[in-house]
């Protein structure tokens, strides 16, 4: 029954997908339904699984919005699904969740609320500007800068807000120069530090900083547009010093796995690719009933290991269908994507090349013998061709797809200091949606197959193969 069900509120964070709490993660991957508002980061509905319904708030006007979307909610619990209202940064700080409150409480629907990181905070935080500090600062307020201060009525009570030691403004950056008008005018000194940040978390963050004074006009220089969270007071000196963000190498990692983050550099981690199995079983039946004719079978990439085994499993088998053949792997991660599955391979190359993998294959002799190549859709055309060349029978299974994201967030390529590759597609992926890095940005290819596709797009770069990672 619909009424022993309750919906989640859940604060998504100030933007960056990593930064919403573990809870409201794993609410997100059991959803049926998810209500967001717009200025929600789009990573974090990736987390969302595959089936769930993703509705956007913001397709509501403006009159009675809160009773429209209590009543959408009303609807999917009456349809037995699993719903939550996710808005961006802490619900409860600026969310407008009140009405829609009020609706639900009427029809007796339970609720939970999970908070969220606030903007004010992560803003604070990733400026390197501590809101409150002993000598500096003992209060703080959050204050609404959407309402024009000149309203003969209003409910922000300018007087008493700019006796507050630090002043946190919320949706203030087009009225930025009347607001600042008003604290000098109700005792703030013009003199007085203000910290403008657009963005907060997100690959293209930026900061302003200015006074009470100028800073409207820094604004309209800078074109900083919202979302912005704005710091008035004197913490915003702290940034000189503390200000961590600006202060580190700044890398953007394309690839799937999450890298390691304990280490010198700030990791922003964008994937450039998503990868899908495929979903031919009666082909996958073929293919493992064709294993013990098989002089050899070659896995890819870890991702053709894993979808293997997956499709392996859901047709009923397990991984002693293999014990009749020999198995060989492109990528070191492909070998240990195997090796966790208690399998060591044959042979693994140990420059990852095509090449030292069709030299093994001349040693072994396959004139006349079938070869399998577990692999996705695009990759590995040469390794088949090579193994044709030999006089082998390349028989391929196609374990899954290498896709574009459908969402990739607009980035600042000055921002960064590095950018990791991990796969070719990952390469071109990148180029078609963001265009050539910047030439002071240092370009790195984590195996040779990448770093043989950005010598060919005449990109200067690196390899660093200790972060075997690759995809295809």
């Amino acid at each position: 029954m619909w009424k022993n069900k309750k919906i989640y509120i859940v604060g998504a964070g100030p933007g960056s997908p990593d930064l919403i709490t573990l809870k409201g993660f794993s609410l997100l991957k059991e959803a049926d339904v998810i209500i967001y508002d717009s200025l929600t980061g789009k990573g974090i509905l990736n987390f969302a699984k595959k089936s769930a319904e993703l509705i956007c708030a913001d397709k509501f006007s403006s009159t009675q919005k809160g009773k429209r979307i209590a009543y959408l909610i009303l609807k999917k619990l009456r349809e037995g699904k699993n719903v939550i209202r996710l808005k961006n940064g802490d619900p409860f700080i600026f969310g407008r969740i009140t009405e829609e409150m009020e609706e639900l409480s009427k029809y007796g629907v339970k609720f939970e609320v999970v908070p969220g990181i606030t903007s004010a905070t992560a803003g604070a935080c990733f400026a390197g500007l501590p809101l409150t500090s002993r000598n500096i600062s003992s209060s703080v307020v959050f204050v609404t800068g959407h309402e024009d201060p000149f309203k003969e009525s209003g409910f922000v009570d300018w007087e008493k807000v700019s006796k507050i030691d630090t002043i946190v403004l919320y949706m203030a950056t087009k009225n930025i120069s009347s607001i600042a008008r008003t604290l000098i005018k109700n005792g703030k000194s013009p003199s007085t530090p203000v910290a403008v940040i657009s963005n907060v978390s997100m690959p293209d963050q930026k900061m302003v900083i200015g006074n009470l004074s100028d800073i409207g006009k820094k604004v309209k220089e800078e074109k900083i547009v919202p979302p912005s969270i704005i710091i008035v007071g004197e913490v915003v000196k702290l940034g000189e010093r503390f200000n961590w963000f600006s202060a580190q190498k700044k890398v953007l990692y394309t690839g799937l796995i999450s890298p390691e983050f304990f280490g010198e550099d700030i990791i922003f981690h964008i994937p450039m690719v998503e990868v899908k199995p495929t979903k031919e079983t009666e082909k996958f039946k073929r293919f493992i009933k064709s294993l013990p004719e098989f002089e050899l079978l070659i896995f890819t990439s870890r991702w053709a290991v894993n979808f293997f085994f997956e499709k392996l499993l859901k047709i009923g088998l397990d991984s002693r269908v293999l014990s009749p053949v020999k198995i060989a792997c492109s990528t070191k991660s492909a070998s240990d994507e195997l090796k966790g599955r208690g399998i060591l391979a044959d042979f693994v190359p140990s420059s990852e090349t095509s090449q030292e993998l069709l030299n093994f294959l001349h040693n072994l002799g396959i004139a006349e013998k079938k070869v399998g190549v577990v692999s996705s859709l695009s990759g590995d055309r040469g390794l088949c061709e090579g193994i044709k060349k030999l006089n082998g029978i390349p028989y391929k299974y196609t374990a899954y797809k290498i896709l574009t994201p459908k969402y990739l967030p607009p980035l600042n390529l000055q921002l960064f200091d590095e950018i990791i590759f991990s796969s070719p597609s990952a390469v071109r992926n990148f180029l078609e949606r963001y265009g050539k890095p910047p030439e002071r940005v240092r370009i790195i290819a984590t195996n040779t197959k990448t770093f043989e596709t950005l010598i060919k797009l005449n990109l200067i770069s690196e390899r660093r193969l200790e972060l075997d990672v690759s995809v295809t």
